[in-house]
């Protein structure tokens, strides 16, 4: 088990060779590796290896059955908080955790990416932080898409960084609705909100801004609908004065591209006189196993950016899952986020409402900014973010916030196969088995890939646990469908998915894909290692396939994966 000092019990001081240690503590886990641990090595020279004082010591496993086994230990100030996932050479560690005052570690064959405190951002595989939980101003981008959540704002003590999983459904394990639909969860629940239609073409626009003329109102807002922020900078936000102006602005919005979201609806309601702009939101907040309500007095902006210039204005307020939020406790809350007397009623009034919408539709983020305070002295949701918990499709009527205008059509095809893929920005196609092994191959991936200049992974692709060679062969059509892909690397560690059957899938597939006129030319590189992998490979040189090229390990076959991309990038 784990030391305090962090280090596996019954073997050496740092530095030391020996011990024969078979089993380490998992956050309150035990692992038993198939074979001792002969050495444990400390490396990076970034941070020293005194352990229980909040620092994050980098520690290379060496396993007698392989010579690469790596673990990321976030050393929190309570002791050690960590987590590993198989894959790889043996045990890679895949997830950081951190307890308060320590450092977690998003870390996957290279460290790449560790915590950051208030005000900072952490840095992830590609330069980003995938699923990376940030501190207070911290932006946290999940499964490696440029997705900012308000949920990275975690507590003022320590935080963590961890790697996200890739979705399940359209959106993934946590699906983001759109204003309009976020909106209509508030006034299921009494919160109060603007009177708005959607619409889809200019014409629909002009009708709705003739009825809001007709009812005493001809000035109306009109708003592009995208699941993502910074809509009013990109000029996705408009008023318009009367119906010829609604139409014409319309058209300027819909199509527009906003932060690589197109926006296919605008939602029209009345121009509203706003005294005061305040922020209100409940989270789950993964880093201290609670639910957090956040508010501030500066609202209208992004909360992170509050956050950072100014973190005294933004309060957390810890909510016990049990006793939840009632009439005191909502008052609390806003009182805490330092809105004025005036304001107090009616704020207290929608985060008891907030909360039970939070609580009824499964939410991991419900937020509402701005909050506002108009003329007339009335509070009310100006504009609303909600994000679900698709582990709750069960109950959950999920399928009406499905936006299959706004999916990938190469993840939309990847569903329809039932892989779990996600589309990212680089020219090297991942194919691996299990999650933890997939993202330890884009950090590697995006490692190798900065000796060529820049070559970054294409895609998240598991293929899981049991895959069959009809599962590989599918997952290799999907890859080589990408027209950015340029290699191709195939990462499999054998376990419950023997080796061989892989090989016969990557035969298969480009059998299959031959077959329909369709000739492989980009290079596969693929590594095999576990159940099987000698007949897997024998598999593959008995096919003599041109393109595909068998490395031995994980980082050789990532740096000459890069390597390829690189040269088919530019047609040397």
């Amino acid at each position: 088990m784990l030391s305090r000092g962090g280090l596996p019990g019954g073997c050496a001081e740092p530095g030391w060779r020996g011990g024969g240690c078979r089993r380490v503590s998992r956050a309150g886990a035990l692992v038993t590796l198939a074979s001792p641990i002969t050495s444990v090595t400390p490396v990076g020279p970034r941070m020293p290896w005194p352990a229980m004082d909040g620092n994050l010591a980098y520690i290379r496993l060496h396993h007698s059955s392989s010579d690469h086994h790596r673990a990321a230990f976030g050393l929190a100030a309570g002791g050690p908080a960590w987590s590993a996932g198989w894959g790889g050479e043996g045990l890679a560690g895949w997830r950081g955790l951190a307890g308060s005052g320590g450092r977690g570690l998003a870390w996957a064959g290279r460290v790449r990416g560790a915590r950051a405190g208030v005000g900072a951002r952490p840095l992830g595989a590609l330069g980003q932080a995938p699923g990376g939980r940030a501190g207070a101003g911290g932006t946290r981008l999940r499964a490696w898409k440029k997705v900012k959540a308000t949920a990275s704002v975690a507590g003022q003590g320590g935080a963590s960084s961890r790697a996200a999983f890739p979705p399940h459904t359209e959106d993934g394990p946590e699906l983001d609705l759109f204003e309009y639909q976020a909106k209509d969860i508030f006034a299921e629940y009494g919160v109060p909100v603007p009177e708005g239609r959607i619409a889809s073409t200019p014409a629909e626009a002009r009708a709705i801004a003739e009825e809001f003329a007709a009812s005493g109102t001809p000035q109306v807002v009109i708003k592009a609908q995208v699941k993502t922020g910074g809509r009013g900078k990109a000029g996705g936000v408009k008023l318009a004065d009367g119906p010829d102006a609604a139409e014409e602005i319309a058209r300027h919005i819909l199509g527009m591209d906003i932060k690589g979201h197109i926006a296919h609806k605008v939602l029209i309601y009345a121009a509203i006189d706003i005294a005061q702009e305040y922020y209100l939101s409940f989270l789950l907040d993964r880093s201290n196993r609670t639910f957090l309500a956040i508010c501030s007095v500066q609202g209208g902006m992004e909360i992170e950016e509050v956050a950072h210039t100014n973190p005294e204005a933004v309060a957390r307020v810890p909510v016990d899952a049990l006793a939840g939020v009632d009439a005191a406790k909502a008052t609390e809350i806003v009182t805490a986020g330092g809105l004025p007397p005036e304001a107090i009623p009616g704020a207290a009034a929608i985060a008891d409402k907030l909360w039970e919408a939070f609580v009824g539709k499964d939410a991991t983020l419900a937020e509402v900014n701005p909050m506002i305070l108009t003329t007339d002295g009335k509070v009310s949701a100006l504009d609303g973010k909600v994000t679900l918990d698709d582990n709750a499709a069960f109950r959950q009527d999920l399928a009406q916030y499905a936006d299959p205008e706004s999916a990938d059509p190469i993840e939309a095809r990847a569903r329809a196969k039932h892989l779990n893929y996600v589309k990212l920005e680089g020219e090297v196609g991942i194919i691996g088995n299990g999650a933890g092994l997939v993202m330890s191959t884009l950090d590697v991936v995006a490692y190798a890939g900065e000796e060529f200049g820049g070559v970054r992974p294409a895609n998240f692709l598991d293929i899981g646990g049991g895959a069959s060679a009809e599962v590989m062969a599918n997952g290799l059509e999907i890859v080589l469908s990408d027209p950015s892909v340029r290699s191709v690397f195939v990462n499999v560690f054998g376990g419950i998915t023997s080796c061989d059957e892989v090989a016969n899938g990557i035969v298969s597939a480009i059998g299959m894909l031959g077959s329909r006129g369709e000739q492989v030319r980009h290079p596969i590189v693929v590594r095999l290692d576990g159940n099987n992998a000698a007949e897997g490979r024998r598999i593959l040189d008995t096919a003599g396939i041109p393109v595909v090229e068998q490395v031995a390990t994980m980082d050789d076959a990532a740096r000459r994966a890069a390597e390829l991309a690189s040269v088919a990038a530019t047609g040397a």
